[in-house]
């Protein structure tokens, strides 16, 4: 019996986890507990301040499409470094601003290089490199960020507490340059070599002279044909609404601090909803494998939702850590679960492109709405409508994705299975003419 052998498909795993470890776990996640400090010693206003992050995160969108052709060259070590420099520059300059011309510059220089080390790298990684057990290798990179929240917060809560956000933040730079650094040195891969596979595939039978099937093989309509159906527009849009929602998670410590809790106190809730994003993410990727979708999204929402009302309305602080944890069942929609959605209603064929343009949509609207809520909270001095509004967004994603299912590629009779079978009828009749002219030749 042949021994295995050991696939770098989970070196670059650990790579992805360490990147979304402290991408998301640390500069993303622990972003909340510094906007007190930064609303009052450079002088912004909460509107001013979801201003600057509305335009940082349209510039995101914009640079998250850029992104997707660079990483098509396969130079990963160039553009993790470079990237790396441009947003642990961003976050010093930000360490360092005064004004408000400073915080732009630095959203701008941030937008830049997170556009390339954010979330969207990780899964094209993780694709790349898994053909089997996909689900699983997801469900663990997505669980880093969560485990990175738990542990990043109380730490960077002592820093600011002990040395204040300006050095908090000083370190945080260092932090993401030396990590991106690393892994562009030494572990990241963009894909497998001319003599490996991903990990579980195996050689297409069809395939001629040691080469692989083409992306034309690949289940599902083509993105051409996918664009054209409300499932697409239904599966942007939840995608969307659920950004949104996540966004909504950096609000959560300007609540609190306007009701009196401490940095000390926050950081914690914050530990607790990383700590339930993490089991959730984690019991998802399994659950989506073994169960029906539309089934564990739907609990998912409603103990999310539930969460968002707790954090809304609460004002016992155990209540509000129960909370917080519940609120990790939505995010497990947004960063687990819609990459099977997306999937399951478009196929394997045109994954990349739903993908982007959810990705930019999913930029979009929460910029749009973090200004809205940000204006909200300088005339009320509150979140609490804003988050009641996010259970709502969340209730209306469940019920799109059900109608989104419905017309799913691989259900006889829709309108994007037509015309599936009708390209697989076009491609078929196009191999058979060209096996027909290498025959007569």
């Amino acid at each position: 019996m042949e021994k295995k052998k050991f696939h770098y498909a989970w070196v670059i795993l650990i790579g992805c986890c360490l990147l979304s470890f402290i991408q998301m776990g640390l500069i993303t996640n622990t972003n909340s507990l510094f906007i007190p400090f930064i609303l009052q010693d450079v002088g912004l206003s909460m509107t001013n301040y979801t201003a600057i992050i509305m335009v940082q995160t349209l510039l995101l969108a914009v640079g998250m499409a850029i992104a997707g052709r660079l990483f098509a060259t396969g130079k990963i070590k160039q553009i993790l470094i470079v990237a790396g420099l441009i947003e642990g520059g961003a976050i010093f300059l930000r360490s360092q601003a005064t004004n408000m011309t400073m915080w732009v510059i630095a959203a701008v220089m941030y937008a830049i290089g997170s556009a390339f080390l954010g979330g969207a790298l990780t899964y094209i990684l993780l694709a790349n490199w898994f053909q089997e057990k996909m689900g699983l290798a997801t469900g663990i990179m997505a669980a880093s960020t969560g485990f990175g929240g738990v542990v990043w917060n109380p730490i960077v809560g002592i820093l600011i507490n002990n040395f204040g956000w300006r050095t908090a933040m000083m370190i945080n730079a260092f932090i993401i340059f030396g990590v991106a650094l690393l892994l562009g040195l030494f572990v990241m891969r963009f894909a497998p070599g001319k003599n490996e596979r991903p990990y579980g595939a195996k050689k297409d039978a069809n395939a001629k002279d040691g080469k692989e099937a083409s992306a034309q093989t690949l289940p599902g309509p083509s993105y051409k044909a996918v664009s054209k159906t409300l499932p697409f527009v239904l599966v942007v849009a939840v995608s969307a609404f659920m950004a949104l929602s996540l966004a909504m998670q950096q609000m959560i410590s300007p609540q609190l601090t306007e009701n009196g809790f401490s940095v000390t106190q926050i950081s914690f809730v914050m530990s607790a909803l990383m700590f339930g994003t993490a089991v959730s993410q984690l019991l998802t990727g399994v659950l989506m494998d073994k169960f029906d979708h539309r089934i564990v999204i739907t609990i998912l929402a409603i103990l999310g939702g539930a969460g968002w009302v707790g954090v809304a309305l609460g004002t016992s602080y155990t209540m509000i850590i129960v909370a917080s944890v519940l609120i990790g069942c939505a995010a497990s929609i947004m960063q687990v679960a819609l990459a099977v959605v997306r999937r399951k209603v478009c196929g394997v064929r045109s994954y990349s492109q739903v993908s982007s343009i959810s990705g930019a949509f999913s930029a979009i609207l929460p910029a749009i709405g973090m200004v809205m809520a940000g204006i909200f909270f300088d005339a009320n001095r509150s979140y609490t409508m804003p988050f009641l509004i996010t259970v709502g967004l969340i209730a209306v994603s469940v019920l799109m994705i059900y109608v989104a299912y419905n017309g799913a590629y691989d259900k006889p009779g829709t309108k994007m299975n037509m015309a599936y079978l009708a390209e697989q009828k076009a491609e078929a009749e196009k191999a058979a003419e060209s096996k027909g002219a290498e025959a007569m030749a």
